[in-house]
């Protein structure tokens, strides 16, 4: 599962942003003092591994100023989204749901780790229906939202064993 990726210079920055090409970047503009940063680098590090067409790094504004001073930071965390090296929105702030309610909007699926061509079939032979990830098409609760629904599978099948054995007869 790819992990955020620590960025320690502007050339570090800038090699990752050309070779992102147009695929989206989430820069994730933190300190290491910043207790809200600490907070959400969870909810961050869960979205890189769930979105592997998604390029994410995290820039310390005290090591990297020149990165955190070109993009005007002036408060952590600052998530920046960029495709073809243009911002394209931006969070102030440490809030995992818009967080991950923007890089969903801007996750098209198509990054530079390419993908296999065409759309599939189904067991009856129809073309797949078009899906944006393992829990498309599937409303979940908000006290889920981010959830992914494989991860609740274990869950729902221990669930299932505990009323089995201890239901009244």
């Amino acid at each position: 599962m790819p992990a955020p990726r620590e960025i320690n210079s502007q050339s570090e920055f800038d090699s990752a942003m050309s070779s992102a090409g147009s695929s989206l970047v989430v820069v994730d503009f933190t300190a290491s003092w910043c207790g809200p940063c600490k907070a959400i680098a969870p909810t961050f590090a869960s979205l890189a591994s769930s979105h592997p067409t998604v390029l994410f790094l995290k820039v310390d504004v005290d090591r990297n100023r020149s990165i955190s001073q070109a993009y005007n930071i002036s408060a952590m965390p600052t998530f920046l989204f960029f495709k073809n090296k243009s911002i394209i929105d931006k969070i102030r702030g440490a809030d995992p749901s818009k967080l991950t309610e923007l890089v969903r909007k801007h996750d098209t699926g198509k990054g530079p780790s390419g993908g296999f061509p065409g759309g599939g079939q189904t067991i009856g032979g129809a073309a797949a229906a078009a899906s944006t990830g393992p829990s498309a098409g599937i409303q979940l609760p908000n006290s889920l939202e981010g959830v992914a629904t494989e991860n609740l599978l274990p869950l729902l099948v221990l669930v299932a064993y505990l009323i089995y054995v201890f239901w009244p007869n």
